[in-house]
């Protein structure tokens, strides 16, 4: 390692928190499937809405069938048929515990699935309503260069207002506005929805900002796909959620316009119509080159492309199914203001020119008592097609699956986010979660993906594989071990325009430890330790590059609505290929995505409290210190001096 990056006083360190700050209510699940994350910042946050809002608004276990269960997290297909069908056996669920234990359900199980489903006599809670407003702030200093010197339009703060009401099957609306670092105006962004059922809810409109999946994603779906980190099986089948309103503050990947979704009986289906207006790039003939998708308007030259070219789309969907099977189809036409150039292949994720484009697919989905067989198919206006088809296994304790997907580079979705990826691509992903002993659970998954065509974002590699295993042992009722093995292999194969022989650029290798550990009542402690390296023709001339962590974890609980936690983290990695990336919780519903790298350490402080009628306050102060870098990033986003720090505020209100 280029500077040595020892650990003298490792006992000494492990005293405080750097981990993600939990969230109040938050399952250990749902913390191992955020902090594995590896769709960033702003896919942990979505995901963490959905979580949220199916933990406030839980599904009967009486009156849900099959196909309402299996849109739950960590709810397989094979234990949404066993719910219905003893259901019918042997009559309604008394309560959760019950339910647990007519179908066997292990701890690892019950855990995942408890907070979103319920049953008499608590089932009211299905239909609560819940009111919720937040109101959040953060402020980064000392400020890049691009605040100093004029070219950013406004001031560092980040301010996000949000308020929304929602009601499961009933009325729901929410409206959110947001101001990043360096935009001028407060609402920037600014959306909304409002969503209500007509005809004794068999048709619901949705007005406004939504969100439409359909099938596996090739035609339709939101902006942020789920990936097989954290949830290995799960993710590769997956279960299309329809219509949602969204009020996140994602900026990306959404409609905005009205949709109606319509069901009776065995059919159902969503015709929508949507008017947008989306960030690009434009060159001096009006000819869009790029779409911007980091939704900032901070300097000029993002102001000027904000809204530069109109979406007007039309989209639909139409499925039949009962039971344990179902098919349809969905498409969805785009017509643009202005012409779209996006032939070159080297640098972008699609070979597209033209102001109209369409989509169409046909989707499947089987499920028995132990598999699930589901895919779709689609091709699009050019000619160029898409295939994804997924099966999964369940026996005992044990789950399996293999998932298989092919796009041309030719095939044009820019709806659709099947995969996860900014590009077309080519791969198979194989995972797995088993139960090794009564208090030893593994699970894994295995991604080989090759990109016919090079993009902007990601030139190298166009072939990689990803290996992942994760092992978790209860070590005794209050301490738990959970292990994480990682590995990617890159290979340049060359792209058409410019053939040339395979070059192996390397492998990046992690292994992770965390311990976590509730001694006492109202505290709880976790320990983590982690260690990356790039070896191979990839790693610099120098010999193998390293990167590695150090922290420690203590949260105390002093009563039910309250919590503070304060930490350290030691870290040192040679590269960027070898940082240490976080994904950090500063608040519900808010993320950070922090990459770590060079030789520093970084502590933070949050504290939480709720006080009466719903109202929580949470405060957040970090910083981090470098020892050898005197500054950081370059051109507008360059910031000066060995360390940074990051405050914030969110005020919350909610009512049940």
């Amino acid at each position: 390692m280029q500077s040595a990056f020892r650990f003298p006083a490792a006992a000494a360190l492990l005293l405080a928190v750097f981990l993600p700050a939990r969230l109040h209510g938050q399952t250990e699940y749902e913390e191992k499937v955020l902090d594995d994350s590896d769709g960033g910042a702003d896919a942990a946050a979505s995901a963490w809405e959905r979580l949220d809002g199916w933990r406030n608004h839980p599904l009967d276990l009486n009156r849900a069938g099959p196909d309402e269960l299996r849109r739950l997290p960590f709810f397989t297909p094979a234990l949404a048929e066993a719910a219905v069908r003893d259901r019918r056996q042997s009559g309604p669920f008394r309560d959760k515990r019950d339910f647990i234990e007519r179908l066997g359900l292990d701890r690892a199980a019950a855990e995942a699935v408890e907070p979103y489903v319920t049953a008499a006599p608590d089932a009211r809670g299905a239909d609560r309503r819940t009111e919720s407003v937040r109101v959040s702030g953060r402020l980064g200093f000392p400020e890049p260069a691009g605040f100093r010197d004029g070219r950013y339009a406004g001031s560092a703060l980040h301010v996000l207002v949000k308020a929304e009401t929602r009601r499961r099957g009933g009325p729901s609306a929410g409206i959110v506005t947001e101001k990043d670092p360096g935009e001028k105006h407060w609402n920037d962004r600014l959306s909304g929805y409002a969503a209500f059922p007509v005809s004794d809810g068999r048709l619901r409109i949705t007005a406004g900002c939504f969100e439409a999946e359909a099938g596996q994603g090739l035609v339709l779906w939101g902006p942020y796909a789920p990936v097989p980190a954290g949830d290995p099986v799960g993710s590769v089948c997956r279960a299309a959620a329809g219509v949602s309103g969204s009020a996140s503050s994602g900026e990306n990947g959404r409609f905005s316009g009205c949709a109606a979704e319509w069901k009776s009986g065995t059919w159902s289906a969503v015709l929508l119509g949507s008017r947008s207006a989306v960030d690009a790039s434009v060159d001096g003939s009006g000819t869009v080159t790029a779409f911007r998708t980091s939704g900032l308007h901070r300097t000029d030259s993002e102001i000027r492309g904000r809204g530069a070219c109109r979406l007007n789309e039309a989209a639909g969907r139409v499925t039949v199914g009962s039971g344990g099977w179902s098919a349809g189809g969905a498409w969805c036409l785009t017509r643009y203001s202005r012409t779209v150039d996006l032939l070159d292949r080297e640098r972008r994720p699609y070979g597209f020119r033209g102001r109209e484009n369409s989509v169409w697919g046909l989707n499947w989905d089987l499920s028995g008592r132990l598999f699930r067989f589901c895919g779709e198919w689609a091709r699009s206006r050019k000619g160029g097609a898409g295939f994804i088809t997924s099966l999964a296994l369940q026996s005992g304790g044990t789950s399996l699956c293999l998932s298989g997907r092919k796009t041309d580079p030719d095939f044009h979705s820019f709806r659709g986010n099947g995969f996860g990826a900014a590009s077309n691509e080519t791969g198979w992903t194989v995972g797995f979660k088993t139960g090794l002993s009564k208090n030893m659970d593994a699970s894994g998954y295995m991604d080989l993906v090759r990109h016919p065509v090079r993009t902007w974002f990601s030139p190298l590699p166009s072939a990689e594989s990803t290996v992942v295993v994760y092992v978790e042992r209860k070590l005794c009722p209050k301490t738990t071990l959970r292990a994480r093995f990682r590995f990617r292999d890159g290979q340049d194969a060359g792209v058409p325009a410019e053939p040339a022989a395979a070059t192996d650029l390397g492998g990046i290798r992690s292994v992770r430890l965390d311990l976590d550990s509730r001694p006492v009542r109202g505290f709880r402690i976790r320990c983590r330790a982690e260690s990356t390296a790039r070896c191979g023709d990839g790693a610099s001339s120098a010999g193998r590059e390293r990167g590695s962590a150090l922290s420690e974890e203590i949260r105390w609980e002093p009563g039910p609505n309250w919590s503070v936690s304060a930490g350290l983290m030691l870290f040192d990695a040679d590269s960027w290929d070898t940082r240490i990336v976080v994904t950090e919780s500063d608040w519900p519903g808010a993320f950070s995505m922090i990459p770590l790298y060079r030789e520093g350490r970084r502590w933070a402080v949050r504290m939480r409290g709720a006080s009466f009628r719903g109202a929580s306050v949470t405060f957040k102060l970090a910083r981090i210190i470098y020892e050898t870098a005197a500054a950081r990033g370059s051109g507008p986003e360059r910031v000066e001096g060995n360390s940074e720090w990051d405050a914030g505020a969110q005020i919350e209100w909610r009512i049940k």
